[in-house]
């Protein structure tokens, strides 16, 4: 039985596509919370200011998985140079 996350973490293409979700769907969020709030203008309650903090919060969140996800992608292009120099290195001791 595949386990879906590891086919997430060993295929680099789903991979890619979970974080970019991940970001469009925290500032979609953000953009609703945000249509809600200018709506809400005048009027500063307690459910404004929770939604300003939500929004926030999403800003925050997708910034740090954006970074995340650059990161990944440096460690990762990293690994395969790495990963290539060994190989022809061991290449050429045979």
């Amino acid at each position: 039985m595949i386990d879906p996350v590891q086919n997430i973490v060993q295929n680099p293409k789903l991979r890619r596509g979970f974080f970019l979700a991940a970001v469009a769907m925290q500032l979609g969020c953000g953009l609703v919370f945000t249509l809600d709030i200018t709506s809400e203008w005048g009027e500063f309650t307690w459910h404004t200011w929770a939604e300003i903090l939500g929004v926030i919060g999403l800003v925050i969140g997708a910034s740090v998985t954006l970074n995340q996800y650059r990161h990944l992608l440096r460690r990762t292009l990293k690994v395969e140079r790495e990963l290539g120099a060994v190989s022809g290195a061991f290449q050429e001791m045979i």
